[in-house]
């Protein structure tokens, strides 16, 4: 079965880590939520929470399950909110139907184990997005990309 995985992850201005490591929110100074999607449901590790979604949802331009992804899943776990918008073109980006978007830059690629370098504090106040995809047991895919709110 094939899971894809996202993980929402907030840099505080207050950062002092030179490096994020994605799925160490402790060791990064960061604040993160993990998210899995299967079929049509998408769950937070870190709770029991959970939403029954329509796929075709993830490609929709109105952002309505964008937005409901952003109020259910980060609300509680983020000092703002990510913009709907960033995630659904990050999204976009991870599966491949875009190649750029304004406002979002890589900051890793596979290969990278969802390491980046924040060096000078540069990535402070930024959000982040790890993709990875799932598929018996073995993972894909894993990129992260940056946005400021």
């Amino acid at each position: 079965m094939e899971i894809q995985w996202l993980t929402i992850g907030y840099i505080p201005s207050d950062c002092s880590q030179s490096r994020i490591i994605c799925g160490d929110a402790d060791e990064s100074g960061t604040q993160e939520i993990s998210l899995s999607i299967c079929g049509d449901k998408i769950s937070a590790i870190e709770s029991s929470v959970e939403i029954e979604v329509d796929p075709a949802g993830f490609f929709d331009e109105k952002l309505k399950l964008w937005k409901k992804i952003s109020k259910t899943f980060c609300s509680d776990v983020f000092p703002k909110l990510p913009d709907s918008k960033k995630l659904f073109y990050c999204f976009l980006i991870f599966v491949n139907e875009i190649e750029e978007a304004k406002g979002i830059y890589f900051l890793t690629e596979e290969g990278d184990a969802g390491e980046f370098s924040n060096e000078n504090e540069r990535h402070n106040d930024t959000f982040y997005l790890r993709y990875q995809l799932e598929d018996d047991g073995e993972y894909f895919n894993e990129r992260v990309l940056g946005f400021k709110k």
